[in-house]
């Protein structure tokens, strides 16, 4: 049995300094014992103390089968179990621990692991490189976007990684949109490769093996572009979606954007692997924004009823007018599981909890907290309008722009720019202007030429609208003149 091994600090309102629990997995149990560490650890697990009496009152009065059977299994061998722990994990701080380990030989031969599930914490390395010092090939960490425990040094590099982007992102006073942007282009700069047939799939989707090594495809896409939004002070959401029998699927990422410097309040979908690098020395890739900040209906529309996200299966505009329908003719218990499952998605996205929760329709519940068929159609017409936001090219090309020109003073050779690049982003991207009606309509029944040719007209005049040619012209003699500068510095 695989079993980990819990120090906590000494709680006097604990009534045991022994317990043993079913383990989550990976373990199949988990020890816990109550400490100041002032106890070497041999003597610490050399006996049981009250640890039984523990088992007594917390699994063997369960009403649950399986911790009755567990119970069953592991009281005759609580010392085995204690004595073949894997890993072991501390509530210390990381100085204490590292001076217990110290004087602890023992524990040589155990996994320390620590648990870093949301930070990626720059100042964990530091304190561990402080106190452990070399000794640091059996500490191993848990840390979210991982299957597996990686080692000290994956967490190290990993860290390192993403806080490269961070930084290069945070060199600039980006507005919520811009740094999508920005922290877009750096995820999709990888070719999409899959892992070998005798490889494990991990290899290709959690978050360091993509970070450190040369495989990712959709799912390593998305946890990297979440992590780093993460750290951005952005919140993202990895999608899943599959199709009907499961037998393939697909990651994007879901975004509540809010950004005042566009006047943008809406939920939009990223999708940085179709929006990837083709091949390694191409760098047409960013060219095309695609699947940049996609409504839900439109990416619906590109998925085409093939690959759904079982946890928001269904939208429409009129979906509100749909549950209307429902309520008015069934009731609030007549809303179909799909729809019910759709509308408390984007509830709890919006506002942090389920709009329709079923427990809350009792006659039991106070009258001023009771779920109302009102109540319902009230919150639900405007949680519907944050998802049916397109972005216009109006509003996406100034976006580019802010990010465009720190990109290119960053790597000139890499990030085209110029009001060609622009043009080609926007026709290559389907971005639409705003657009006189005849121009809309033309849109919709053009061929792809004269779709061409009309967003060229579009961008000449949005171009000289903002200054946008006189302002790329401006960045690119600035440039000159500072590499002039440096060289003669």
């Amino acid at each position: 049995m695989n079993g980990i091994l819990t120090l906590r600090v000494n709680d006097d309102i604990e009534l045991f300094n022994y317990s043993l629990s079913r383990g989550t997995k990976p373990f199949d149990y988990e020890i816990f014992i109550n400490t100041d560490l002032t106890q070497n650890f041999t003597s610490l697990t050399s006996s049981t103390g009250d640890m039984e009496e523990n088992i007594d009152f917390e699994i063997e009065t369960s009403d649950d089968p399986e911790n009755i059977e567990f119970y069953k299994k592991s009281k005759s061998k609580l010392l085995e179990l204690l004595k073949n722990t894997e890993y072991v994990t501390f509530t210390f701080d990381i100085k204490s621990i590292a001076r217990y380990v110290k004087n602890n030989p023992i524990l040589k031969t155990k996994k320390i692991l620590f648990t870093d599930v949301f930070n990626l914490n720059p100042e964990i390395v530091e304190a561990i490189e402080t106190y452990f010092g070399n000794e640091t090939s059996n500490i191993y960490f848990d840390v979210a976007g991982n299957t597996d425990f990686i080692s000290f040094k994956e967490y190290s590099n990993t860290i390192k990684i993403i806080n490269d982007m961070v930084k290069e992102i945070n060199r600039f006073n980006y507005s919520p949109l811009e740094k999508i942007m920005h922290a877009y282009d750096l995820v999709r700069n990888r070719v999409y490769v899959s892992e070998g047939e005798n490889e494990d799939k991990t290899v290709s989707r959690a978050l360091s093996s993509v970070l450190l090594g040369d495989k990712i495809v959709c799912a390593g896409y998305a946890i990297v572009f979440k992590t780093l939004l993460e750290k951005l002070g952005i919140r993202s959401r990895e999608v899943y979606l599959y199709n009907s029998d499961k037998t393939c699927g697909h990651a994007r990422n879901e975004i509540y954007v809010k950004d005042e410097k566009y006047g943008v309040d809406g939920v939009y979908y990223f999708d940085t692997t179709w929006d990837s690098k083709d091949e390694e020395n191409d760098n047409s890739y960013l060219l095309r924004y695609r699947f940049f900040a996609r409504t839900k209906e439109s990416m619906d529309c590109i998925d085409n009823g093939i690959l759904i996200d079982e946890n928001f299966p269904y939208f429409s505009k009129d979906i509100t007018k749909q549950v209307e329908k429902i309520i008015k003719e069934k009731g609030i218990e007549g809303i179909p599981p799909i729809l019910l499952k759709s509308i408390n998605h984007m509830s709890s996205l919006i506002y942090g909890h389920s709009l329709i929760n079923k427990s809350m329709l009792s006659p039991l519940i106070p009258p001023q907290f009771r779920l109302t068929e009102d109540k319902i159609i009230k919150e639900l017409k405007p949680l519907v309008e944050y998802f049916n936001k397109p972005l216009k090219a109006d509003i996406l090309l100034k976006v580019l722009y802010n990010v465009r020109k720190n990109q290119y003073y960053l790597e000139p050779e890499k990030y085209q720019f110029g009001l060609n690049e622009f043009y080609k982003i926007v026709v290559l991207s389907g971005w639409n202007f705003e657009g006189t009606k005849k121009e809309q309509l033309s849109l919709k029944t053009s061929t792809p030429k004269q779709v061409a040719k009309i967003k060229l007209d579009q961008i000449v005049r949005y171009s000289k609208k903002t200054d946008l040619c006189k302002n790329i012209e401006q960045v690119k003699l600035a440039k000159v003149l500072r590499k002039v500068y440096e060289s003669k510095k």
